[in-house]
């Protein structure tokens, strides 16, 4: 849970650090519909309330907000067979319009090639070059419903795009990874970043091929 709160929050930081550099005709941003009932009810589905979608934020691969730009890259959070895979990377070259968003109409995403995990957006590179290196164009929408158990005897559910923002990842999800650069935070032990085990440090440290590209950020809590 605690790591999930972490990713959540670095998330919602990334974004408005985009919209704050960002004129407002640069982006597009998307909601997510949260709804709720109560359990073992036949009743309607309504909007839920702010600590139905608390627990949504925690149970939801799919972010409660999503922000669209020229550049953004982003993980899909379910599969689609001969399309993507959850966990594999895209990135947007074409700014969707605000109608398209608010009315959850499918765009287009590049998705990486299987087995990427890092990647950079070029604004040199045009499509053409993005399919010669083996990419390929995709249109998303939203990911397949499914409602889960919230608390007060309710279940909810939410509506949002199959995607999440790639800024974020734990130590176990890089295993394997040669990484250009790497930042990491830490804080005392009873802080939210808190130091990790033997094992994760040793991941850690042999993801990149020079140490001077580990960056060890300190939160004084």
């Amino acid at each position: 849970m605690e790591r999930k709160f972490l990713q959540e929050k670095t998330s919602q930081e990334y974004i408005d650090q985009v919209c704050f550099k960002l004129d407002s005709h640069q982006f597009v941003k998307r909601q997510a519909i949260d709804m709720q009932m109560p359990q073992q009810s036949h009743q309607e589905w309504q909007p839920a309330n702010e600590m139905t979608s608390c627990s949504l934020d925690h149970k939801c691969r799919e972010p409660r907000n999503l922000l669209f730009f020229v550049g953004a890259i982003f993980q899909f959070t379910y599969n689609n067979d001969g399309k993507f895979n959850q966990s594999q990377i895209g990135v947007l070259l074409d700014l969707p319009s605000q109608h398209d968003i608010q009315t959850f109409q499918k765009i287009p995403i590049m998705v990486a090639p299987a087995g990427t995990k890092v990647l950079e957006y070029d604004n040199n590179k045009d499509i053409n070059e993005y399919i010669e290196e083996g990419w390929r164009k995709e249109y998303v929408g939203t990911s397949p419903e499914r409602s889960c158990a919230v608390k007060l005897h309710m279940k909810g559910q939410r509506k949002q795009y199959g995607l999440k923002h790639h800024v974020t990842s734990t130590v176990h999800a890089c295993m394997g990874d040669t990484l250009n650069k790497i930042v990491t935070e830490i804080s005392s032990d009873c802080g939210e970043y808190r130091l990790w085990d033997k094992a994760q440090a040793v991941v850690l440290l042999s993801r990149t091929n020079h140490g001077k590209d580990i960056f060890f950020c300190w939160r004084q809590e």
